[in-house]
């Protein structure tokens, strides 16, 4: 298959209200975090792209999922102090809007030195 150099832009913005709270769990505490909020994007809209065969045939575009142009976002995590110095967090994340669904689950450690 070959494609010539093709780009896509989209540009995204976010306003949202953002909350944290503590919860005690034993000794420790478990910071809780959450967002909601509205995305803008802008620029190209739906990502495609034209290939071909190497060597023969008529090109055809590939078309990907398109991008919502507006969008609720939402977003709550949890982190946990392992130590002084190092914690554990565990974040679930959503983005829905004009027919489109996101999910997210990301984790993290963080150390500092």
């Amino acid at each position: 298959m070959t494609s010539p150099s093709a780009n896509i832009y989209a540009t995204f913005t976010t306003l949202d209200l953002c909350a944290s709270t503590t919860f005690a769990m034993g000794a420790n505490t478990l910071p809780a975090k959450g967002r909601v909020g509205w995305r803008h994007a802008f620029g190209d809209m739906t990502p495609d792209a034209a290939m071909r065969f190497a060597g023969a045939g008529n090109p055809f575009t590939v078309g990907g999922f398109p991008i919502a142009r507006n969008s609720a976002v939402i977003e709550a995590g949890l982190d946990y102090a392992i130590s002084p110095n190092a914690t554990l967090g565990l974040t679930y994340g959503r983005q829905f809007g004009s027919g489109s669904i996101d999910h997210s689950v990301k984790a993290n450690f963080n150390v500092v030195f």
